[in-house]
């Protein structure tokens, strides 16, 4: 029988504590299956090289509209958006402007398994040239684990990390 017996569970609360017996000599839980890769949220997206250029720009572009920016001053400060873009290894031409709230990651074991070669490639310039405070207000955005192989913009202030990157 999978269900202890009294005897055991009389046995097991005198040496552990009942509680402790209870959680102890209970079935087993089943396993919950989760699908591998997961159901990411609509603000997370994964591209592959495979991808179109012109696809993977629609979609940094749409995201930079919500949250990046000069009009108005510093747009997407106080956005309640987030986004992720996550790049499979491979090399992409593409530029990708980097806005409040937005995290770019290479998904390689690498910096250089992922590459970037477009004229920007990953960027983040700064939050306002109609003010004072240039890239004092540029924050809350990070980028990691890629190459950009033409150079890389990243006017930022504070909050804005920038990991393995080459």
């Amino acid at each position: 029988s999978s269900r202890p017996d009294a005897t055991m569970m009389a046995l097991a609360c005198v040496s552990l504590g009942c509680a402790v017996a209870a959680l102890l000599l209970r079935p087993a839980v089943a396993m919950v299956h989760r699908p591998n890769p997961p159901a990411w949220p609509p603000n997370v997206h994964v591209f592959g090289p495979e991808d179109e250029a012109s696809h993977i720009e629609t979609i940094v572009a749409e995201a930079f509209r919500k949250n990046g920016g000069q009009k108005p001053i510093n747009h997407g400060e106080f956005s309640l958006s987030r986004f992720a873009f996550l790049f499979k290894p491979g090399e992409y031409r593409v530029d990708v402007p980097v806005g409040y709230y937005t995290q770019v990651l290479g998904l390689g074991g690498h910096p250089r398994d992922v590459a970037f070669d477009a004229p920007k490639g990953v960027f983040c310039g700064d939050g306002s040239d109609a003010d004072i405070s240039g890239s004092l207000n540029t924050f809350w955005r990070s980028a990691e684990n890629f190459h950009n192989r033409r150079g890389m913009l990243w006017a930022t202030s504070q909050g804005a990390p920038l990991r393995r990157l080459m």
